[in-house]
């Protein structure tokens, strides 16, 4: 007997990613340092059709692959409504203009 299990985009991009920051400028970047969440990430974002970039880094203190995936926080108003929420309102928190991680 088969079984399945639904996951919920939402769950992939806000659970599996291990730090969330925003730009100020309307851009988010996920990141993650397990190759298996990047996997699951990039096939979210996919099957969303949104437009990311994705950069793969060596991190030297933390001696392991870091990957980053930098796309528009209006892309998951739709699917990933609370992510979403949390996403904008760091965005319009008073910041400077550079990455601020949640």
């Amino acid at each position: 007997m088969k079984k399945f299990i639904e996951v919920f985009p939402e769950w992939v991009l806000d659970k599996l990613s291990d730090s969330k920051k925003v730009n100020g400028f309307g851009k988010m970047l996920l990141i993650t340092y397990r190759a298996t969440d990047a996997e699951l990430i990039r096939l979210t974002l996919n099957i969303l059709n949104i437009i990311f970039e994705e950069d793969e880094k060596y991190d030297v203190n933390a001696e392991d692959w870091i990957v980053g995936f930098e796309f528009l926080i209006v892309d998951i108003k739709k699917d990933c409504p609370t992510l979403y929420v949390r996403m904008i309102e760091l965005n319009s928190s008073d910041i400077e203009h550079v990455w601020k991680e949640e």
